[in-house]
């Protein structure tokens, strides 16, 4: 849905709820005039049967309320009536000053732009991305001063693979590592893990034999203190070798996950759910055990071995004795194995739902706390009892049977210890051998309790590989460079597109935005203004028609010369949980002289160096320790910072205060020159004179024209400036 969609939506729900008190912030902030003014009178329908409380920037929305608070630093200055508070609060009068020079406010047009200083040398049409700043950074960054992490790449189709393939998939690039160094020191460890035994044996042979001598302890203790030292250095080894590549194939391979994220498109994205995505990067990814798995099936298969051939080689018949309970226990594995599976994938499952529930819980925190009684309020504590009767049921199901397995592989050896004893008695069994064969064994049966844990582990994977698969398996828009811009041109052709099937979002939309020039785009709520942006940067690709710039398709330019090339302001600012600094320079290597010269055309720099550590201070997560008007100038200057050719706006000034938005104006008539700009509006008067408007409508161009132009030829176009105008007052 678009912003205005999800508005009036919230509005509509606030309506039907039917509290004695509503309280509204900023809830018209991003409608269309027309759906703006049928909300309004909504609203003051509402106000005669409620309490209404009102967060205001647009003042003029509120000049006929019974009475206005104007508060300041967390205090109320002043209360009183619209016209009473003009004549006695300094403060608010400058307020409605500002609210009134915003509403005058419009961007620079076209000859403005060619009086301006010109951003870069060459002009509109050199090329775009040799002539950006940013572009610079990005290749001073690629000439290998700076070790590119590896990522581990795509496998399609990973699912269908076997366990050992899949998990060699999963290792990725550091496959390397395991087959020149680690495998090596792997098969020594598991040697060096079996070889006590062997001078066991020999120490037991020689006790039962010849008996002690004095020089026994060093010819069997040094040997087995040699052992111990042995796989010490090869634990060392292994650690600073093997280890170490285990770990990085770990990181290697969320950074797979997240790069291919980033390369799907946004609607395919939207339709994977957030919660499994975070268990899976989070929790499931760490549990791949690149690190103890190896060496588990190397001593799995080298202690048998050994303890199966001292058994052959002391009495077959007994060996075999040894072994009877092994065939009960393979099948009660295979039964356990079974009830894993299903088990396994409902734990998963649940734990997933349950991770989502919880995000959904947490963002929608204010809404919920307004309405106590919503479904909503109990899924998750629903979904987590759903985990946990999952996670008892796994073990109520798969403990009786791994038990039971465990009993049957130990029956092996009570048959070994009655016929050793029969044996013996009979006098048809040698002591010496007697005692050797039941030491032998001991080694014989604990590699097997293993394979219980492989079982499980075998499962874990298969389940971490199935939701892999399920973002892996999705393609990512293509990627292969076969052209290049020839200037900031940008050009809609014919462009269909759809979020869901038979759904169209846009229908054959074409116009042209020349370099220097502004182009609006305007429609009621849900019109694809917003899409539009959204395939101009190629979060999408389109069903039909293209867009290029410069004359170049932009599924032919390469992402890195296209992110080159646009940049966009949203209305909803996100900012990353880093310093300033990082949050404008995006890892490109820029100065602070430049940093500050951005933010001071953006109307930052002020509040940024009052920040405690200026630049370096820490911003929290999508930067709410900062006001929305201080976020929005951020986003401004990090666009500043970018230079882009092609600046696409999006509503950037649509919530904040009348003083901020002034300031906002203010920036953004720095950032649009020398630009190709691409803006989304609701507030008509904003882009009264840019040189081109394009009304968006039930899915199609209906006109592109001036504003006096598009007053004459555009029904849809009229009709807005007719509700802006009611509006704006």
């Amino acid at each position: 849905m678009g912003g205005g969609q999800r508005q009036r939506i919230s509005i509509a729900r606030a309506m039907l709820k039917g509290a004695g008190v509503i309280l509204l912030d900023e809830a018209t902030a991003f409608l269309d005039p027309e759906s703006e003014r049928g909300v309004e009178e909504a609203l003051a329908d509402l106000r005669r049967h409620a309490t209404v409380v009102t967060i205001a920037h647009r003042l003029g929305s509120v000049t006929d309320y019974d009475q206005i608070a104007y508060v300041n630093h967390g205090k109320i200055i002043d209360v009183g009536a619209h016209p009473e508070l003009l004549k006695r609060c300094r403060e608010y009068a400058e307020l409605w000053s500002a609210y009134q020079q915003a509403q005058g406010w419009h961007l620079a047009s076209n000859s403005d732009l060619k009086a301006a200083t010109p951003r870069r040398q060459g002009g509109a049409n050199a090329n775009p991305v040799a002539n950006s700043p940013r572009s610079h950074h990005l290749r001073r960054d690629t000439r290998g001063e700076v070790d590119t992490p590896t990522v581990t790449a795509r496998v399609r189709g990973l699912s269908k693979l076997g366990t050992v393939k899949q998990w060699l998939s999963l290792l990725g690039a550091h496959r390397q590592d395991l087959w020149r160094r680690g495998i090596w020191w792997i098969m020594l460890d598991g040697v060096l893990g079996s070889a006590p035994l062997v001078i066991v044996l020999l120490a037991l042979l020689e006790v039962l034999g010849t008996g002690v001598s004095a020089d026994s302890w060093w010819r069997f203790g040094l040997p087995l203190l040699a052992i111990f030292a042995a796989r010490w250095l090869v634990g060392v080894a292994l650690s600073s070798t093997w280890w170490k590549s285990a770990n990085a194939a770990i990181a290697a391979l969320r950074r797979g996950v997240l790069t291919h994220l980033r390369r799907i498109p946004l609607g395919e994205y939207a339709r994977l759910d957030v919660g499994r995505n975070a268990t899976l990067v989070n929790s499931d990814l760490p549990l791949v055990d690149f690190t103890n798995l190896p060496a588990k099936v190397m001593q799995g298969v080298i202690q048998p071995l050994l303890a199966g051939a001292v058994l052959m080689i002391l009495d077959w018949q007994l060996a075999f004795a040894a072994l009877s309970g092994l065939p009960i226990f393979l099948l009660l594995l295979r039964l356990s194995d079974r009830a894993q599976r299903t088990v396994l994938g409902e734990v998963t499952r649940e734990r997933s739902q349950a991770t989502s529930d919880l995000l959904e819980l947490v963002h929608g925190t204010a809404v919920l706390r307004a309405n106590p009684d919503a479904p909503q309020v109990s899924r998750y504590h629903a979904a987590v009892e759903r985990l946990r009767r999952a996670s008892v049921a796994m073990a109520v199901r798969t403990s009786p049977l791994s038990s039971l397995a465990s009993v049957a592989l130990e029956l092996g050896f009570g048959v070994l210890v009655l016929l050793v004893s029969v044996r013996t008695t009979n006098q048809t069994l040698s002591q010496d051998v007697a005692i050797l064969l039941l030491v032998a064994s001991l080694n014989l049966y604990r590699p097997y309790q293993e394979l219980m844990d492989l079982s499980s582990y075998r499962h874990l994977q298969s389940h971490i590989v199935t939701r892999l698969a399920e973002i892996w398996d999705v393609d990512p828009m293509p990627d292969t460079p076969s052209g290049t811009a020839a200037n900031a041109a940008v050009e809609m052709h014919d462009v269909g597109f759809s979020y869901e099937p038979d759904r169209p979002i846009l229908v054959n939309v074409s116009f042209l935005a020349q370099p220097g020039e502004i182009t609006a785009l305007v429609g009621p709520s849900g019109a694809g203004k917003s899409t539009v942006t959204n395939l101009i940067a190629r979060f999408w690709d389109v069903d039909s028609g293209s867009v290029t710039i410069g004359r170049c398709d932009v599924r032919e330019l390469g992402q890195e010369e296209l992110s080159d090339l646009v940049t966009t302001v949203y209305q909803d600012v996100y900012l990353f949980p880093s310093t300033v600094r990082e949050n404008l320079s995006m890892g490109t290597d820029v100065d602070d002289a430049r940093l500050e010269e951005a933010l001071r055309a953006a109307q930052a720099w002020d509040f940024v160096d009052k920040l405690p550590d200026g630049l370096d201070s820490e911003l929290t997560e999508g930067g709410l320790n900062l006001s929305g008007g201080q976020r929005q100038r951020l986003a401004i200057a990090r666009a500043l910072v970018k230079d882009a050719p092609i600046l696409l706006l999006d509503e950037a000034v649509a919530a904040v205060d009348p003083q901020t938005e002034v300031r906002i104006q203010e920036a953004l008539g720095n950032l649009v020159q020398e630009r190709t700009v691409i803006v989304v509006a609701h507030r008509l008067n904003t882009v009264k004179q840019v040189d081109q408007i394009v009304v968006l409508d039930d899915h199609i161009v209906e006109a592109v024209g001036t504003h006096t132009e598009l007053l004459a030829s555009s029904p849809t176009y009229h009709r807005l400036w007719e509700a802006n105008k009611a509006t704006s007052r």
